[in-house]
C-alpha cells in the first residue's frame, strides 16, 4: 500500500511539473500576442469648423456710407471666421469704418473683432488709395504679398486658428481687362508663391478673379491642386445658383430685382498631403440683402464656405 501511495504521489509531482514548464513557455507568447492586439491607438483628432468669405467692397463709389452698414449686416449674420476683401478704400481707410460698424451691430464693446492685413495696388493705380485686405478672428503670425503685375496684388496670411493648426489664407483681385492674356500669368505668379511659402497646412484662396469656371485662369488654380469649393458643395448646379456679379447699385422700385450673369467670386481650398484634413461642408452666395429702396451691398455678391477641418 505504502509503495502504491509513493507511485502515485510521484505520478502527481511529475504531472504538476509538465504542466507548469508548459504554462511558462506559452505565457511569453501569449503576453507578445496580447501585447499586438492591444496597441496604443493614435491619439484622437481634433475638430473645428472654420467659414471662409469673400466680397468685393466697390471702394467708395456708388453710395458707400449707405453700403457699408448693409455689408456690416451679413458679416453679423454670417460670422465668417476669415474674409478676403477686394476693393477697399485703404487711404480713406474704410477697414476701420467697417471694422467699426461690425463691432457695434454684434454687441458694441462686447462685439466682434478682426485682425487685419491690407495691402494697396501697385504701381499707377496706387494713387486710387484702393487695395485689398484680409481679416481674421484668429491671430496673423505672418503675412506677405507679391505684386501680379498691372497694379494687382496677391496678399498672404499665415493664420493660428487653434493650438497646433496653422492655415495659409491668400487673397486677390485680378485684373479686369484683357482675359486669360492678363489674367492666367497672374495665376500662375500666385500658383508659384504659394508654393514658396508652404509648410504643409491647409491653402484658402479668396478672390474676384474676373474669371468664369471655364477659363484657363481659373483652371491654373485647378490644376496646382486648389478646389472650387462652391462646386465641392452644390456639384453640376453651382453655375446656376452660383452666380455673383454683376449687381447694380441703385434705388428705386426695381433695384431689389437682380440677375447677376457671372460666377467670377471664389472660395478655393488647397488640401495639404499630410496632417490636417479640410472636408467643404457648405457654400453660399451671400450678401444678397438690400435696403428698403433696394440698395445692395455692392456691386458683387460674395460667397462663404464653411469648412470642417481634422487634424
Amino acid at each position: 500500500m505504502n509503495k502504491i501511495m509513493s507511485a502515485l504521489k510521484t505520478g502527481f509531482v511529475i504531472a504538476l511539473a509538465s504542466a507548469l514548464f508548459a504554462f511558462a513557455a506559452q505565457t511569453p507568447r501569449a503576453m507578445a500576442e496580447d501585447s499586438i492586439g492591444s496597441a496604443s491607438p493614435e491619439p484622437s483628432r481634433r475638430e473645428i469648423t472654420l467659414k471662409v468669405m469673400t466680397i468685393n467692397l466697390r471702394h467708395h463709389a456708388d453710395l458707400w456710407e449707405e453700403r457699408f452698414p448693409l455689408i456690416a449686416d451679413e458679416i453679423v449674420r454670417l460670422d465668417p471666421d476669415i474674409i478676403g476683401l477686394q476693393e477697399v478704400s485703404i487711404g480713406m481707410d474704410q477697414t476701420a469704418v467697417l471694422l467699426s460698424l461690425i463691432k457695434q451691430k454684434s454687441g458694441g464693446e462686447q462685439g466682434k473683432t478682426y485682425n487685419k492685413y491690407e495691402r494697396l495696388k501697385t504701381g499707377f493705380e496706387a494713387v486710387s488709395g484702393e487695395g485689398i485686405s484680409i481679416y481674421s478672428r484668429f491671430p496673423i503670425v505672418e503675412k506677405n504679398f507679391t505684386d501680379l503685375k498691372n497694379g494687382r496684388v496677391v496678399v498672404f496670411t499665415r493664420i493660428n486658428v487653434a493650438d497646433g493648426l496653422d492655415v495659409d489664407m491668400y487673397n486677390t483681385h485680378l485684373h479686369h481687362m484683357g482675359g486669360d492674356e492678363t489674367r492666367l500669368p497672374q495665376a500662375k505668379k500666385i500658383v508659384a508663391f504659394e508654393k514658396r511659402n508652404s509648410a504643409g497646412n491647409i491653402v484658402f484662396l479668396t478672390g474676384d478673379m474676373n474669371a468664369k469656371p471655364e477659363s484657363e485662369t481659373i483652371a491654373a488654380f485647378t490644376g496646382a491642386g486648389f478646389e472650387d469649393t462652391y462646386v465641392l458643395a452644390h456639384g453640376e448646379t453651382a453655375e446656376d445658383t452660383g452666380k455673383t456679379s454683376s449687381i447694380r447699385l441703385e434705388k428705386g422700385r426695381d433695384a431689389a430685382d437682380q440677375n447677376p450673369k457671372s460666377r467670377i467670386d471664389y472660395v478655393f481650398v488647397k488640401q495639404p498631403d499630410s496632417g490636417p484634413a479640410v472636408k467643404t461642408i457648405d457654400s453660399v452666395v451671400c450678401f444678397r440683402n438690400h435696403n428698403e429702396e433696394g440698395l445692395y451691398p455692392s456691386d458683387h455678391l460674395g460667397v462663404m464656405t464653411t469648412f470642417l477641418i481634422s487634424y
